[in-house]
């Protein structure tokens, strides 16, 4: 997948210079549109029989709208005659696109088609007014249009901005993204939504909360906020993911976090197995309950996938690596660099998370062997 994402930022970042006209830059830009059409012939010999480019690790590649998203809009705005040569390949990847469009005008990714909703449709949205606007393509645009609209946050500290599925109808869990929110801007700028319309003011709102300038970021609702935690808007002038008046996130907004991004993974490698520790009661009943909201989710996640889900007591972990179901961290880190010698966890969490990993590929192997023994022994009895 890292290969062809780099090959479209490529087309992305090249088009305009190749679409030039021939000037004192002639040879570079006659290298940057040659550079182009070699883009375009790989990624055009990517696309499956049904018109979608892939996500995933190889063998693991599931269709994905967003994906597809992108190499039709890149290859919408090649420069002649690379858009000639492959007008076939684009209107395969558009019909695609149209057939994954949702009830209530979204598109998403996954085989329901609910995951990363409003990401996806903002990248198709881009995809779908860079060709022609037939009254199809039309219509789904103004529904995609209506979507993103809906789901931008109109209250609260995240006003303006827009996450990565539906707009949570409960305050506390919105969340708005400067990364999905710039997405779902450009799809609705080259989409043509009006200029006055009330997306803008508050989409200007959202980035301001979320850069570094005291002359902008000045709402006295967050400035308050930033105070009561000791914090203050700096002035370099760059942006923050998100505008969280806390150097540690609300709980909500953390198992966002985690949903966002184990789905993200999901998405992107496919696994079919997964792992998850067991819930480890101490004397903090407060952390215990904390840790079974985030096992939820993290078992969810898998779940709503159709991934099958282990779950492996904490001192069965250690014992798996170590040899003992009592060890320090340390240890668990020092016997994964004999085990896997190429890995380098770069913190104990990540530690922990590999070592339950290995203590699957273990146990779970173990299993299968005893499974097929014992269907060979019941077939022998036979």
């Amino acid at each position: 997948m890292k290969r062809w994402s780099m090959v479209v930022l490529a087309m992305v970042a090249f088009g305009p210079a190749a679409s030039s006209e021939p000037s004192q830059d002639g040879d570079l830009a006659k290298r940057l549109k040659e550079t182009y059409a070699a883009a375009a012939e790989k990624l055009v010999a990517m696309q499956d029989s049904a018109g979608a480019w892939k996500m995933g690790p190889e063998g693991k590649q599931t269709p994905s709208p967003s994906s597809t998203g992108l190499i039709v809009a890149s290859l919408a705005s090649a420069p002649e005659p690379i858009r000639t040569k492959f007008k076939d390949a684009t209107a395969k990847g558009l019909a695609y696109i149209l057939s994954r469009v949702n009830e209530d005008g979204s598109i998403g990714e996954g085989p329901t088609g609910t995951f990363l909703k409003t990401y996806t449709t903002a990248i198709c949205l881009v995809a779908l007014s860079s060709v022609e606007r037939t009254d199809k393509v039309a219509d789904v645009i103004r529904g995609a249009q209506a979507y993103l609209k809906n789901n931008q946050l109109k209250e609260g500290m995240h006003a303006g901005g827009v996450g990565y599925g539906d707009a949570p109808k409960d305050p506390a869990k919105m969340r708005g993204d400067l990364s999905v929110t710039g997405f779902a801007a450009e799809g609705l700028k080259v989409s043509g939504l009006p200029q006055d319309d009330e997306f803008w003011k508050l989409v200007v709102q959202f980035v301001r909360k979320c850069q570094n300038n005291s002359e902008v970021n000045n709402d006295p609702a967050f400035v308050e906020a930033l105070k009561k935690a000791n914090m203050a808007v700096g002035n370099d002038g760059g942006l923050y993911y998100t505008p969280v008046a806390s150097d540690k996130a609300s709980l909500a907004e953390r198992l966002v976090t985690i949903h966002d991004g184990l789905a993200r993974v999901v998405e992107d490698f496919a696994p079919d197995e997964a792992a998850v520790e067991a819930t480890f009661v101490n004397k903090d009943a407060n952390a215990t309950l904390k840790l079974g909201q985030a096992r939820g989710v993290a078992l969810l996640i898998p779940a709503r996938s159709g991934i099958s889900v282990a779950e492996y007591a904490p001192n069965l972990v250690k014992k798996t690596i170590v040899g003992a179901g009592h060890c320090e961290k340390e240890q668990i880190r020092s016997m994964l660099r004999v085990l896997l010698p190429k890995a380098d966890p770069p913190s104990h969490d990540a530690a922990d998370a590999l070592a339950i990993a290995v203590c699957h590929a273990h146990h779970a192997g173990t299993r299968r062997l005893w499974s097929i023994e014992g269907a060979r022994r019941a077939g022998a009895a036979r």
